[in-house]
């Protein structure tokens, strides 16, 4: 598949020497659309998808709990993305002066094979979200 490139901070990427915008296709796409998916809230584009999007109860208030979260995480990115066979090892990393948090997660994809060096040693499609602006 095929998408426009989005920067960190949601724009569409423009190439700096022909202002195109800029596509992105293969692993990182899938990466791209897996980084969206987490950053819709379930029931937030009720009128298009009301399922679509990661349930916040276990993310945020006082209730939270990394394990609740982390199956929320994998629920959300098989349920949702056809192309993620499995996703292993979700790791949610706190910032608490930051008041941020960070997402990484190992996901299998049979349908991706030009992977560059996104693959770890094990075969994994590595994704981090929430670099820079927190989850």
């Amino acid at each position: 598949m095929r998408d426009l490139m989005i920067d960190s901070s949601g724009d569409p990427q423009q190439d700096e020497l022909t202002h195109d915008l800029v596509e992105v296709s293969g692993t990182d796409e899938l990466l791209q659309s897996c980084a969206e998916l987490l950053g819709i809230e379930q029931g937030e584009m009720d009128e298009l998808a009301p399922d679509c999007g990661l349930p916040l109860d276990n993310i945020l208030g006082k209730a939270y709990d990394d394990n609740y979260a982390a199956q929320d995480i994998s629920d959300t990115l098989t349920n949702e993305e056809s192309r993620i066979d499995a996703v292993d090892d979700v790791q949610i990393t706190h910032d608490l002066t930051k008041r941020t948090s960070a997402i990484s997660v190992d996901i299998h994809s049979s349908e991706i094979q030009d992977s560059g060096n996104q693959y770890d040693d094990q075969g994994n499609i590595k994704l981090t979200v929430g670099d820079s602006s927190g989850i």
